[in-house]
């Protein structure tokens, strides 16, 4: 069941779901006051939900082997769980009960802004001759 509403000029509520017209301002907003996070399984969102440390349900798109891939490594990571469909009350049940347990393997998380990958890189590139990369900020 796809619940998109495109081409909204103003929030429409249908019992617990609010569909609003796009803006980015409002979505980084609403996923940082979120307290967990129900996607499909593409790289983006979920990088963002586990770096602010959203609990993940995770439905990845048929036939998208990547998206598969990241769902189950969420899944693997205790950061949330991997679904076919949330064609059952069970799964959102279950993912709820089990909200404490991600939040808990997401604290330990940690993010050093690929600090460590590019100083081994530099290690790298200085031994073939070649100075370290500029970095973008």
């Amino acid at each position: 069941m796809l619940m998109m509403r495109r081409g909204l000029t103003e929030e429409v509520v249908e019992g617990n779901l609010r569909f609003r017209p796009f803006s980015e301002a409002a979505f980084a907003e609403d996923l940082a006051s979120a307290r967990a996070v129900i996607a499909g399984g593409g790289f983006t969102l979920l990088g963002e939900a586990i770096y602010l440390r959203k609990p993940l349900l995770v439905v990845p798109v048929e036939g998208q082997f990547e998206q598969h891939m990241n769902a189950r490594y969420v899944q693997k990571l205790g950061y949330g769980q991997c679904e076919a469909s949330l064609n059952d009350a069970a799964i959102l049940r279950s993912f709820e009960a089990n909200l404490s347990r991600c939040e808990d393997r997401l604290a330990a998380y940690h993010q050093d802004g690929n600090r460590q990958l590019l100083e081994a890189l530099d290690v790298r590139l200085a031994e073939t001759g070649v100075s370290s990369v500029p970095r973008v900020a």
